[in-house]
């Protein structure tokens, strides 16, 4: 992928692992990692790090870098949204789920309080890389249950979910053919 990439996954601790692996890695990229206790003013100084070389931004959906910061000008050339952002169980979830159930039966219940949320979370994330029409950039979300028919049809339906096992391939063929274009 030329230029930055930035990953948001749903968790601290699931970033924090995954950081050090990556660390040991990759070489070609400077790697900027969002902290729980980061604040307004580093979160700002990753983003203009991100105009210098090429980058791999870390962060967590629903958090700030993943839905408040308005990435422009093309400056991430792919987002990488790992696993599916689905809230941990917890009594009001249970008893959002039985009322719901309730109301509507338990598949849309299951949709509107677990997958829904989760979906849009998602759609916050990736969208961080497509900010203008001018925007190219590949969305890679690394989860098989994206592929699962509740999951999938939850997303807009422009946007084309599919299965790849040569990602790398296709993601090559999208940078040469968005090159070619311009």
């Amino acid at each position: 992928v030329p230029g930055n990439v930035a990953a948001f996954f749903p968790s601290y601790d699931l970033l924090g692992q995954v950081e050090g692996y990556l660390a040991a890695m990759v070489r070609d990229r400077r790697i900027l990692a969002e902290r729980r206790e980061h604040g307004k003013n580093e979160k700002e100084a990753m983003v203009l790090q991100l105009r210098e070389g090429r980058n791999l931004l870390l962060g967590t959906m629903g958090g700030s870098l993943s839905e408040g910061v308005d990435f422009r000008d093309n400056l991430l050339s792919s987002v990488v949204v790992v696993g599916l952002p689905l809230a941990p169980p917890s009594r009001e979830m249970e008893g959002m789920l039985y009322r719901m159930e309730g109301a509507y039966g338990r598949k849309k219940a299951d949709l509107y309080v677990q997958v829904y949320p989760a979906v849009a979370k998602v759609l916050q994330a990736a969208g961080r890389a497509i900010r203008s029409e001018s925007d190219r950039a590949v969305i890679v979300l690394l989860d098989d249950r994206y592929s699962l028919p509740q999951v999938r049809n939850a997303f807009p339906s422009d946007m084309d979910i599919f299965v790849d096992d040569d990602a790398a391939a296709r993601i090559e063929e999208f940078f040469s053919a968005t090159k070619a274009k311009r």
